[in-house]
């Protein structure tokens, strides 16, 4: 889909989940954050992969949703965008016009 995920976006969930590690949005004690990690079975590195992939599941589940999508778009981009719709083919087959 597409979908990205920043190294930022990254950083201020991790921000979000672990306050106390973190200053002005920097991090003030890497060893006591892997710690905290550690206790959950987990890496730093980990960690962020965790934060990345959960951030990029919100987003699907964003783009996803019916208000969403409804939100996003109007009945009318809608109609606009079928209209745009291009056949690339269409098929008869020739026992249906064969003469009997």
């Amino acid at each position: 889909m597409g979908i990205r995920i920043t190294d930022e976006e990254v950083l201020i969930g991790l921000i979000s989940v672990y306050p106390q590690f973190f200053q002005n949005g920097k991090l003030t004690s890497k060893d006591q954050l892997e710690q905290q990690l550690a206790a959950q079975g987990l890496t730093l590195q980990d960690g962020i992969e965790g934060m990345r992939q959960a951030l990029i599941l919100r987003k699907v589940q964003n783009i996803t949703s019916p208000a969403s999508w409804l939100r996003r778009k109007s009945w009318s981009s809608l109609a606009q965008a079928h209209e745009r719709s291009q056949i690339a083919y269409i098929a008869f087959p020739p026992a249906k016009f064969a003469i009997k």
